[in-house]
């Protein structure tokens, strides 16, 4: 019986916390703006950092693929008969644009690092994850039944002390490269030094960066041995994948089990996906927007005196918070702002630390520069 698993008092519980969630339809739209119960809203709250989802051109690329393919899904997991030509092409564009030898692609981000990690550590490797890394690197770190140690949020001189003190034979060193919440950067060189000297595995989930002008590799020699991108966010489709050597990849296709067992992505997807990668790659123009809309925003909440900085790194991602501390007031400055015409995040523990609560601003290239002052403008008075 249901009744047994206490559902009411924990949703309860959830709202006198003021960390109860819900779901809201969206009718239409992405970013700039999105339309709720007949009411648009200027949306500071999408992951979509180049305005690809919208995109004209993507969507015409869309159309033609599903005219030229002919089939929604794809009927199979990818070992079966799920992997189609157009798969097996992006797979090959991602190994181009990142520099590694080949790439898999993965139906979401998620299972992209709960397989990898899970197919690669078990009881006798050790993980070294940064605290502050994605729940789906730690939950891949708990499937695997490996020996977790977290460091401190870039806190890579802790990550040495554990690292000289570890004698296992498989060492893993796991970090966001963008971190989701917090806009922070990982120190990738300083990682990589690291792993070189300790004999550890790199793995970095760039799900925030790639496609991006701060993409962590862009045809550049790759410093990880592991590389995790997404589509959901700077491409605008869906979907993610793995790139590193050929027998990386290798190993992953046969021991990943959310990428065995579960239907490979849609043909379409994979197509239009394509398209979507070369235009972030090459459109120059959209990237120095959204690098433009990222210092006004960022600069302008500095101004303003809001605690916009973390760990004494100075945003300059698209991911720009700022910490508010108590939910309840975190929850007042979102509906303030609601109200006002602009959809802003309230992010609430356990997504970020207790006494943390922020507003989670993301900015993306389609935003206009009369939006970000409107938007600085009733930040302004709210303070």
């Amino acid at each position: 019986m249901l009744a047994n698993f206490a559902l009411q008092s924990a949703l309860d519980e959830q709202r006198q916390k003021d960390l109860y969630r819900q779901l809201t339809p969206i009718s239409h739209g992405v970013t700039p703006t999105i339309d709720i119960d007949g009411k648009t809203y200027v949306n500071f709250a999408s992951n979509d950092y180049l305005g690809l989802a919208t995109d004209p051109q993507l969507i015409q690329a869309f159309s033609q693929a599903a005219k030229t393919i002919q089939q929604v899904g794809s009927g199979a997991s990818h070992l079966i008969t799920g992997h189609t030509l157009w798969h097996e092409q992006l797979d090959t564009t991602l190994a181009q644009v990142t520099g590694y030898e080949r790439a898999l692609t993965f139906s979401t981000g998620y299972m992209a690092n709960v397989g990898v990690i899970q197919a690669l550590c078990g009881k006798d490797s050790v993980i070294f994850s940064d605290k502050l890394n994605h729940a789906s690197i730690v939950d891949g770190a708990i499937l695997s039944r490996a020996k977790v140690m977290r460091f401190g949020h870039r806190n890579y001189s802790q990550l040495e002390q554990l690292l000289s003190q570890s004698s296992a034979k498989q060492k893993l060193i796991v970090t966001d490269h963008i971190f989701s919440m917090d806009g922070t950067i990982a120190d990738l060189a300083a990682l990589h030094a690291l792993a070189t000297h300790y004999e550890c595995a790199l793995m970095v989930d760039d799900a925030h960066g790639f496609g991006l002008p701060y993409q962590a590799y862009k045809k550049a020699q790759p410093q990880a041995d592991i590389y995790i991108g997404t589509f959901g966010k700077a491409i605008g489709t869906s979907g993610a994948f793995v790139a590193g050597s050929v027998e990386l990849i290798d190993y992953v296709t046969n021991f990943a089990r959310s990428f065995i067992y579960t239907t490979a992505m849609p043909p379409v997807f994979a197509s239009v996906t394509e398209t979507s990668i070369a235009m972030s790659h090459t459109d120059t123009l959209r990237s120095e927007q959204l690098l433009a809309n990222i210092k006004q925003l960022s600069q302008g909440l500095l101004q303003q005196n809001w605690q916009v900085a973390i760990d004494n790194q100075i945003p300059t991602t698209a991911i720009i918070p700022v910490v508010i501390g108590n939910n309840d007031r975190t929850l007042q400055l979102a509906n303030a702002l609601k109200s006002r015409g602009f959809w802003v995040s309230a992010i609430r523990p356990p997504t970020v630390p207790v006494g943390t609560a922020r507003l989670r601003f993301c900015v993306s290239a389609r935003h206009s520069e009369q939006q970000i002052s409107d938007l600085l403008a009733i930040m302004q008075t709210l303070k």
